[in-house]
């Protein structure tokens, strides 16, 4: 409660408020649309990050339509092993790519 411990330290209205507004502007597609094309822009030429196209005639804020890509999970170390893959390598490159 405000009166509580937690009130008092901290404003857990405002909390909830900016975790409900975050919450919605993820569900709104069309924004996630422009951050994979904004993810093209910052990653896409780099040879081990492939980003799927956006089709954005087909894409509204309830609706993404994207293409198709194959591949492994990240969570599949074994299948990950069996494709020659480095863990080591994909983790640097995860790694890359948030701190930019």
């Amino acid at each position: 409660t405000r009166n509580g411990i937690i009130g008092r330290r901290f404003d857990v209205l405002g909390m909830l408020d900016e975790f409900a507004a975050r919450l919605y502007e993820e569900m709104d597609y069309l924004l996630e649309a422009s951050n994979a094309e904004r993810f093209y822009r910052l990653y896409g030429h780099t040879a081990d990050i492939k980003v799927p196209r956006i089709f954005w005639p087909f894409c509204t804020r309830h609706v993404l339509t994207m293409e198709w890509v194959s591949g492994i999970k990240l969570t599949d170390l074994a299948a990950i092993r069996e494709a020659g893959l480095s863990v080591a390598h994909l983790l640097d490159v995860g790694v890359q790519c948030s701190l930019r």
